[in-house]
This record gives structure tokens, C-alpha cells and sequence, in this order.
């Protein structure tokens, strides 16, 4: 968790507390490990308590959480399925690499990126 127990509890204001929570972790390991490459991800390493619910994320849904391509060669973006993800990929945007990632988070709360040839990191939310 990046933030306390008890978030849901605030009422309106626990986006904003999560939200800020997720910069300031960010902010701190910059400042306190300047010569360390942070591998900036989206702050999507959700915890239970990172939620608008204490430990509840729904993102039931009947449709997969993938890309298409149409015959025209365009993507078809996956739809959000939680209002929580998707307002999390709209205010942390800069730190998806593509519309297609952020739009797969929104869906689905995972992300998967390849780093460099051979690694990739997978982030669950499940």
C-alpha cells in the first residue's frame, strides 16, 4: 500500500490522498537515491488499500482486455471497466508509454512493458 488504512473512509477526498500519495513516493525516491535509475512505471502497484474500497477493485467484464486491429489497420481500444482505473490512467498518462498500455489498465488494472530485450515487468492488480 502506498497509503494508510482506512482511505475509503474520506469520503471525496481519497482519490486526491491516493493520488498524492503515489507522487510524494515517487518524489522521495528521486530526492533520497539520486544516482539510482527509477524505473518509471505508472503508479499502478496498487495495494489493497489504494482503492476508492478498501480491498474491493471490480473490473468484471465479459470482454477481453486486448487490443484489436481492425481491417483498416487501426486499433480498436479495449473499453474501462472501472472508473477508479480509468481516472487513474487519465491523471497519470505521461507515465503510460501508449494510449493501447493506459486503455489495458483502465480495462483490466494490469499492465505488462518490456524494459529492455528479454525483461519484462508485469504489473497485477487483481
Amino acid at each position: 500500500d502506498m497509503t494508510r488504512h482506512g482511505t475509503a473512509s474520506l469520503g471525496e477526498k481519497a482519490q486526491q490522498t491516493v493520488y498524492r500519495a503515489f507522487t510524494l513516493v515517487e518524489s522521495l525516491l528521486r530526492q533520497y537515491f539520486p544516482n539510482q535509475t527509477v524505473l518509471t512505471l505508472p503508479p499502478m502497484d496498487l495495494g489493497n488499500n489504494d482503492f476508492e474500497s478498501d480491498y474491493r477493485l471490480d473490473i468484471t467484464s465479459l470482454e477481453p482486455c486486448f487490443v484489436e486491429t481492425a481491417d483498416d489497420g487501426t486499433e480498436i481500444l479495449p473499453n474501462a471497466t472501472n472508473s477508479w482505473l480509468s481516472d487513474l490512467a487519465i491523471t497519470f498518462r505521461s507515465q503510460f508509454i501508449s494510449e493501447s498500455e493506459a486503455a489495458i489498465f483502465a480495462c483490466g488494472g494490469y499492465l505488462s512493458r518490456e524494459i529492455n530485450n528479454g525483461l519484462d515487468v508485469i504489473v497485477l492488480n487483481s
